[in-house]
């Protein structure tokens, strides 16, 4: 009989060891990603795909934010800041992409920085 409850103990133990492990395992991959663009910013939440770009700075010069599956690809159109750098930022949800690209729009070529996702 004490053999059983040692057993049935030390099975208990390590499924709840595994179940721990396998918890934490999936809430680290899940995961709020922010880039950078001077003081505009971009942010993608892995774990439900709500992102968010913010136009902070009054220079003229509008932000917008666009995913992609490949470096370099560009595969969804621009989601924008709607009013600028007024308060209020532009968001939504999107999945299934790699990358995502902040860019300021300026006369030429658009100034981006990317970040994996």
């Amino acid at each position: 009989m004490r053999a059983s409850r040692a057993v049935v103990r030390t099975a208990a133990t390590l499924a709840m060891a595994g179940a721990l492990t396998l918890g934490t395992a999936l809430s680290a991959h899940a995961a709020r990603h922010t880039v950078n663009h001077g003081s505009d910013y971009a942010t993608y939440d892995t774990s439900n795909g709500w992102f968010e770009v913010c136009d902070m700075e009054q220079d003229g010069n509008g932000v917008y934010v666009y995913f992609s599956k490949t470096y370099g690809s560009r595969d969804t159109g621009q989601y924008g800041d709607p009013n600028g750098s007024l308060g209020g930022c532009g968001n939504g949800y999107i999945t299934g992409y790699k990358y995502m690209n902040i860019c300021e729009d300026v006369v030429g070529w658009d100034s981006c920085v990317s970040v994996n996702l």
